[in-house]
């Protein structure tokens, strides 16, 4: 094997441990958003806005303990926000005519 083939095989293996990760962590915050429904609302209510920041506070708290980085609450939010265009995107019939759709575990459970 050349120096060459030695590094892509490298990064092959690098790219699919971070797949892995990735799916890890987006499952552990698929299972705390299940746990805290109220991030999800629309509600402005001063009740309900009250009830969403100690929600995202405590993902906030479980998800840096479970991936081991510190995290903040705006960053999870956009963690969110990717999460739910991705769906949308992959649930849109005109987009991918009649084929069937691949979900992966995670989007499985959002859903």
């Amino acid at each position: 094997m050349s120096s060459s083939e030695e590094e892509s095989s490298a990064d092959k293996n690098e790219s699919c441990k971070v797949e892995a990760s990735n799916t890890q962590s987006k499952m552990l915050f698929v299972s705390l958003l299940k746990n805290h429904r109220v991030v999800l609302n629309k509600y402005m209510l001063p009740k309900m806005v009250a009830a969403k920041e100690k929600a995202c506070n405590e993902i906030k708290d479980q998800y840096s303990k479970g991936i081991g980085k510190v995290i903040t609450i705006a960053q999870l939010k956009k963690l969110l926000k990717n999460m739910k265009t991705n769906i949308k995107k992959k649930t849109d019939t005109n987009a991918r005519g009649n084929n069937p759709m691949k979900v992966n575990k995670w989007e499985s459970e959002f859903l």
